[in-house]
């Protein structure tokens, strides 16, 4: 099988370039895999070749060649180049996130700065209540993806140009089947690779300048209101312990640098910044707990978070979406609206008891090295693709029969007066392909 694939890759600043980095090798061992990219890669893409569709645009017409074409989508800018192809050439959408209109939204506010195609959006996405609403977001600001965006997910122009989608999570899987019936859809784990070996938790407190007694609780990945960092950082605050640490391995907005430099957190917050892969590993492994909260869902799921399950870490997780599909044994899950009191007597009862939290981290470790390993997941790429290239093509020739049919009965005069043949002749077909009129 020969496949175009199109991601963000390394060093893009993304958590999709990460899932890609890990999947491609596995994956090009299953098949012959391109990679189509609009930036250089440091990646190790063993097995792949590597086609830069924006600098060389007259390749695009290779495309037609493939068997089979994968777009992953997402809500970052690093897909603003993957979304016009997908319009352009038809294949299979790996939708990260069920609601894409934070990414639409920049695209056609600030990439291409026109709001009339916004505007045109939300109509083609809502009819003309959403043509509205849009004239009412470019007018006054008020950013429909930030107040309702399960209500508005913006995702149906991409959904509409699908040949098939894989998501992530049976969530994603359901809401899909309500907006597009008629759409092979595929849920596929997501790809988890562990760090090398068990390492030594002690040595990498050391080597980043943390007490050997601290006990490191860590978020990973950039912090946000929607991932309720504020409330973590508050109950941290309500524990009032010396003795750990709150360790945010991402990028942070400003304001939440002040409150991290508020005087009951002093000395207890360390802002890491974005970090390259191997130090994500590193402090992967140097934290005793993880924490990774969400106040609503867009559809996503969590590779920060598969990788510390994969390392064993016992974390502290909001139930619902993706996260509320984890084993309960494997995570500590609280409501979405869980304040900072509740959070805080979660974290305790895992700083406190040693046993609860390697029994909770084994089983997680299990967990994904069972459920979301890289070769996994591309024999299911694999199979869903060979699964769709089948019923395009039973497809094609049952539309054929029936056109053949149609043109041989007219031929011999059948007409309405011989809805018996008809009907008889159209169960025949049905028949030959296990469907049912």
């Amino acid at each position: 099988m020969t496949i175009a694939y199109f991601s963000p890759l390394p060093p893009q600043r993304s958590g999709i370039a990460d899932y890609s980095a890990d999947l491609l090798p596995s994956l090009a061992k299953l098949a012959q895999v391109d990679a189509w990219i609009d930036e250089p890669t440091t990646a190790a893409l063993p097995g792949c070749r590597t086609f830069d569709y924006v600098k060389n645009p007259d390749l695009r017409h290779e495309l037609r060649r493939y068997e089979a074409i994968i777009y992953h989508m997402g809500n970052s800018p690093a897909h603003k180049n993957i979304f016009p192809m997908v319009l352009a050439y038809p294949g299979v959408v790996v939708l990260h996130d069920f609601v894409l209109h934070h990414f639409l939204a920049g695209y056609y506010l600030e990439t291409l700065r026109s709001k009339s195609l916004y505007v045109e959006e939300m109509a083609y996405n809502y009819g003309s209540d959403g043509e509205e609403l849009a004239r009412s977001v470019v007018k006054t600001g008020a950013f429909l993806w930030e107040q309702e965006p399960m209500r508005y997910p913006l995702n149906k122009r991409i959904l509409d140009h699908a040949r098939a989608v894989v998501v992530h999570s049976e969530f994603a899987a359901r809401l899909l089947r309500k907006s597009h019936p008629h759409l092979p859809i595929a849920k596929v784990n997501l790809p988890a690779v562990p760090a090398d070996g068990r390492p030594d938790t002690a040595e990498l407190k050391r080597r980043f300048g943390i007490a050997p007694s601290r006990t490191v609780i860590a978020s990973l990945g950039s912090a946000n209101h929607a991932k309720r960092t504020g409330a973590v950082m508050r109950a941290i605050a309500a524990l009032g312990r010396r003795d750990m640490m709150y360790l945010i391995v991402g990028e942070m907005g400003e304001s939440f640098r002040q409150q991290a430099r508020s005087p009951e957190l002093e000395g207890l917050v360390r802002i890491t910044g974005y970090v390259d892969g191997n130090q994500f590993d590193d402090y992967c492994n140097l934290v005793d707990i993880g924490i990774d909260l969400r106040n609503q869902t867009m559809g996503e799921s969590s590779a920060s978070l598969c990788r510390l399950l994969g390392a064993g870490k016992p974390c502290v997780i909001s139930d619902l979406g993706w996260f509320a599909e984890i084993p309960d044994d494997c995570a500590v899950k609280v409501d979405a609206a869980a304040d900072e009191l509740v959070l805080a007597g979660r974290l305790s009862e895992l700083i406190e008891d040693d046993h609860l939290r390697h029994r909770i981290g084994e089983s997680a470790r299990q967990y994904i090295n069972k459920e979301h390993s890289a070769g996994q997941a591309a024999a299911q790429y694999i199979d869903f693709i060979e699964e769709v290239r089948a019923s395009e093509r039973r497809g094609k020739v049952q539309g054929n029969l029936v056109s053949e049919a149609g043109a041989v009965m007219a031929e011999f005069n059948v007409g309405e007066d011989d809805g018996w043949l008809i009907d008889g002749v159209a169960d025949e077909i049905a028949t030959l392909f296990g469907a049912r009129r």
